[in-house]
């Protein structure tokens, strides 16, 4: 039934691109004479240099900060409304922590254990951990989104791609604004901005957001609305510019959310019989308390949920300073140094897992659950700019330092609150399995050393040395070449209690040795990697730039968060780009278009395994993989105030080699440990869509003397996805679409706005996760944010904005 609307979908957006630069064209054959309208460029510092980001080699989306207004984008994770072949979402259990994507790479694990494939930046600063990487989007200059390994340049080697955000700097004319806000579920935005100049070197900037709303999805155990918003941002600037020579920028930030965890609804798979069910559902059965949990999961539904998890906080207090240098050092180039310290604290209460039973919560299978996580990163940068050679070479060098300490926290109880029942009531839990040993005394068992508290101390210390040059061999012809080299050193230790904080019997260290003072510690192997790029350029004409590309990624091995802290490789990409930017009719028509093919390594992913009977999620190695797509955006203003925006991308890959080894115990009474081998070499690279597009109009009017009307629409796509490596069919999302729209009348010049916005429109059903394999009893469905809209009145106050 469905398929005659995929194949429609997909051949939309097949023919999308050459179908719009045929209307488009005609459009500006039209308009010519009538308007002369163009696209304002916008300044990137992709390279370590202030570039218009059509001249730069590199596949990147520069959006600026009214753009992501006009599209009514309120935190991070709206930049993949606007973005190909990105996927910028919360984990499904850690909702205040980053769960990013870039051409279907990323990593779902975020613990300390791990780097992101995706480094985020927030001014020129790389945020090493995915906790608190939901920042709100506010009193920002523009974004920068680079696309493909970034192993040369900027603080972190990632193999996917980057996003860095530019905040508005401080200006020497006094501005402040003013917005309030209120929409749908009770949302509320309180906002607004102060720029003072102090003296006529020294000004400050001053940016904070309030923003609340209530949950969309039901506690049906209490009433309470989960997954809502109560989120401070503010952020500070201060900047000096004693001479032209010299300028300093302190730059601080907090962030603090108190909210409530994502919770997921539950889709029952396992049997009506639970002593053929699998998994800890049986010893559910062996407790009598099957029935009560399939009940439960039965009872909830789309957006409805039972949850009773005591600590049911997701709470982030995130604290970051950076002062950053800047010299200009006559003719030797231009000296700057960034200085940058950042502090998390997060909660993350509960998991949302929905495993408890209706009968007086009697069971709760597995819930896990943290308490308090802290993490402290400390980074050095000295970079140095130049050009030599009559400017021919456009060069930068650098050094870059980073320390980071992180403790993580979190319990996994196992059939908590669970009473031996009796005999009578429950047979099957005194049923004799050999050697004295009852069905219920593995519950029991189970129930005691299977359930643990866990603490994670981790350090990761990394230090690289860079350089890159263009050389212009002509007016047109440039040749990058580029080289980082990078060493890491991760170390990482558990201790490991029973819930009472006793000592945990079944623990030993790595080696085989008792822990101390129930702690083992494990020292990865250090580790360094050359990165080299190299970019050619071409520019065609004033309007058109043509360039090919071989770039390397790297991505450190480490130490995973599992019982035997056991190792994974370090991941490195090879990729190749070919593509171009063009501008046409008089800059009226921006078309970009880049087409990669790379090749992974190592490639780190996050598989559930089971080691001691215990399941875990760990990192692998993916020993070979392979991935090609392309992306293409398009930009016209055809005149009389219009502005289209069109994104496309499309990316596939599969897995040459890709073996995974279990560790379950074997039967009792001797439980001895058994190895099984599992060749996943044919489930899909892809985790993400495997293409995406969004669509943007624009239209601007004249009211009257000084007042306007802007209008504006979005269409974002996501083809299908899979949440799981091998569960396809139980965490598959179909094809989506979302529709927002925002609606601004200004007067006074633009002091004063009001502005009508809405999201998901279409009140679109989709889900932000969907955890289950094919083994599993219990489906876990996070489901994505309504409809939603809302208004909100701007004032803008003195010169600046």
């Amino acid at each position: 039934m469905h398929m005659p609307i995929r194949i429609h979908a997909r051949t939309i957006a097949r023919f999308l691109t050459p179908l719009c630069l045929s209307v488009i064209a005609q459009t500006f054959a039209a308009e010519r004479t009538a308007s002369s309208n163009h696209i304002e460029d916008i300044v990137v510092t992709a390279r370590h240099r202030d570039e218009a980001s059509q001249q730069v080699p590199i596949p990147i989306t520069a959006i600026t900060g009214q753009q992501l207004e006009d599209r009514a984008s309120f935190d991070m994770h709206d930049l993949e409304r606007i973005t190909p072949n990105l996927s910028y979402q919360n984990s499904a259990v850690a909702k205040n922590s980053a769960n990013i994507f870039l051409r279907g790479i990323g990593q779902a694990n975020w613990g300390p254990a791990q780097d992101p494939k995706v480094g985020v930046y927030l001014n020129g600063v790389y945020i090493g951990r995915a906790q608190g990487g939901l920042f709100d989007l506010l009193d920002i200059e523009r974004v920068e989104v680079l696309r493909g390994p970034q192993g040369t340049l900027f603080g972190r080697n990632t193999t996917a791609g980057l996003i860095q955000v530019i905040t508005r700097a401080p200006e020497h004319e006094f501005g402040a604004t003013g917005k309030l806000g209120a929409g749908k579920d009770g949302e509320r935005i309180l906002a607004g901005t102060v720029n003072v100049p102090i003296t006529d070197s020294i000004a400050f900037r001053i940016a904070s957001q309030l923003r609340k709303q209530d949950g969309y999805i039901n506690n049906k155990f209490d009433g309470s609305k989960w997954n809502d918003v109560n989120a401070f941002n503010n952020r500070g600037t201060l900047a000096w510019s004693p001479s032209e020579n010299f300028e300093a920028t302190l730059g601080v930030d907090y962030q603090r959310v108190r909210e409530r965890p994502s919770l997921a609804t539950c889709h029952f798979l396992g049997p009506v019989n639970g002593a053929t069910a699998g998994g800890l559902e049986n010893i559910a059965w062996v407790f009598g308390s099957y029935d009560a949990v399939r009940a439960n999961c039965n009872s909830q539904h789309f957006r409805n949920s039972y949850e009773d998890d005591p600590n049911h906080h997701s709470d982030i207090d995130a604290f970051g300073e950076a002062l950053t240098l800047h010299w200009k050092i006559g003719a030797i180039g231009e000296l700057t140094s960034i200085t940058a310290y950042r502090h998390i604290r997060e909660i993350n209460g509960s998991w949302g897992f929905v495993g408890d039973s209706v009968k007086g919560n009697v069971l709760e299978i597995q819930q896990p659950r943290g308490t308090h996580n802290e993490f402290a990163q400390r980074s050095q940068e000295f970079r140095l700019n130049g050009t030599s050679f009559g400017d021919k070479l456009e060069w930068v060098g650098g050094v870059y330092f980073f320390d980071e300490d992180a403790r993580q926290h979190f319990g996994v109880p196992l059939f908590g609150k669970t009473p031996a029942p009796s005999c009578a009531e429950v047979p099957q839990f005194c049923i004799p399995i050999g050697g004295g040993a009852t069905l219920g005394g593995i519950g029991q068992f189970l129930q005691i050393f299977a359930s643990n508290n866990l603490d994670y101390d981790a350090n990761n210390r990394s230090k690289a040395i860079y350089s890159e040059g263009t050389y212009h061999f002509t007016d047109s012809l440039a040749l990058t070449a580029g080289i980082r080299y990078t060493s890491d050193h991760r170390n990482l230790s558990l201790t490991q209690t029973l819930l009472d904080n006793s000592p945990d019997p079944g623990y030993k260290c790595p080696n085989g040795g008792a822990p101390v003072q129930n702690k083992c510690k494990r020292i990865a192997p250090n580790q360094s990697k050359l990165t080299p790029r190299f970019i050619l350029s071409y520019q065609a004409t004033d309007s058109i730039l043509v360039y090919g590309s071989w770039s390397e990624g790297y991505s450190s091995g480490g130490l995973n968060q599992t019982p035997r802290l056991e190792t994974y490789r370090p991941e490195v990409s090879r990729n190749w780009e070919l593509g171009f930017k063009s501008q046409l009719f008089d800059q009226r028509l921006r078309l970009n278009m880049t087409t990669f093919y790379n090749n992974y390594e190592n490639q780190q992913e996050s598989v559930g395994r089971l080691i001691d009977n215990q399941p875990v999620v760990a990192i692998l190695n993916a020993q070979k993989a392979k991935l090609w797509g392309f992306e293409t955006e398009i930009t016209a203003a055809p005149g009389a105030g219009w502005l289209i925006n069109f994104a496309y991308g499309v990316v596939n890959g599969k897995y040459d080699r890709f073996s995974v080894i279990d560790h379950p115990l074997g039967p009792p009474p001797d439980f001895k440990e058994i190895t099984v081998v599992r060749d996943i070499s044919n489930t899909k690279v892809i985790r993400g869509s495997p293409y995406t597009y969004n669509f943007g109009v624009s239209k601007s009017f004249h009211v009257y003397e000084d007042t306007e009307l802007a209008t504006q629409v979005g269409w974002s796509y996501r083809a299908r996805r899979f949440d799981d490596l091998q569960a396809a069919k139980f965490t598959r999302q179909d094809p989506y679409g979302l529709l927002d729209a925002r609606l601004s009348l200004q007067w006074k010049g633009g002091k004063a706005v009001a502005s009508l916005w809405g999201t998901n429109l279409l009140d679109k059903k989709f889900t932000l996760s969907r955890g289950g394999a094919p083994t599993d009893n219990i489906q876990r469905i996070y489901w994505g944010p309504p409809r939603e809209f809302g208004l909100e009145l701007t004032y803008n106050f003195g010169a600046g904005k």
